[in-house]
């Protein structure tokens, strides 16, 4: 996090699922100067995405996406058989000159898909 030893930070982790199935899960650590409230959210009416663009406004927004194969621990929240591979985003986001969010989005192989749209002044 880029940050001096004891600097407050919060730690989530969140199993997301669309319908039944677990479709990602998201382990996130977040600057608490930047978000104070964010050990207070009930992220099941909000994603932590959706309260951190809200309170820390992005200034710049950096992904890496690789493929990996889960631990146990991965495999079975994501309700994987062993052998079945993952993608892995990591996500670091700034806000006000300071990175504010760090997050690795786990998501299972076979049920993800990547796209990216954006568009370019003149």
């Amino acid at each position: 996090m880029e940050v001096g030893l004891g600097t407050r930070l919060f730690h989530s982790l969140i199993v997301h699922h669309e319908t039944e199935f677990p479709i990602q899960v998201e382990e996130r650590f977040v600057l608490a100067s930047a978000a104070p409230r964010y050990g207070e959210r009930d992220f099941s009416a909000s994603t932590p995405n959706e309260y951190l663009t809200r309170v820390a406004p992005l200034e710049r927004v950096e992904h890496r996406v690789c493929a990996a194969m889960p631990d146990t621990a991965m495999r079975t929240m994501l309700g994987l058989a062993e052998g079945e591979p993952v993608l892995m985003m990591t996500r670091r986001t700034w806000s006000r000159g300071r990175l504010v969010s760090h997050a690795w989005l786990t998501h299972p192989g076979n049920r993800f898909e990547l796209s990216a749209a954006f568009s370019v002044g003149t």
